[in-house]
């Protein structure tokens, strides 16, 4: 629990590792998702792994969660095919869409349509 020692250059960085703005972001997400029944997790395609939080899983709990996956024509079919089944692997099933275009929309509104419906039977 020490302080790290001034480096060598004589100043010591005052920027942050987790900056207060994302904390305070990571909290109001929290308090909305006590609100919600399904989640639809948006992803860019071209980066997969960078545009996803750690603990999403983690915060989603027990909630359906639908994974988009957007720009789907940015990135070449092997390349999705690729994550698609290592996703399917996590048992994540995501949906690739290029919602400029539309591609993919219908099939998405069908599937958010059905993982809400599940939430409405029950109530």
């Amino acid at each position: 629990d020490r302080e790290p020692a001034t480096p060598q250059w004589g100043w010591r960085p005052i920027i942050s590792w987790y900056p207060g703005h994302i904390a305070r972001a990571e909290r109001q997400l929290l308090d909305m998702l006590k609100l919600v029944d399904v989640v639809i997790e948006l992803r860019d395609s071209r980066i997969p792994m960078s545009t996803n939080h750690p603990l999403i899983r983690t915060w989603v709990g027990n909630r359906a969660h639908i994974l988009v996956m957007n720009r789907c024509d940015s990135v070449p079919t092997s390349v999705a095919q690729d994550w698609a089944r290592q996703l399917r692997e996590e048992a994540v099933e995501a949906h690739w869409v290029n919602a400029k275009e539309g591609k993919g929309v219908d099939e998405l509104k069908r599937a958010i349509m059905h993982a809400g419906k599940g939430v409405n039977e029950r109530r």
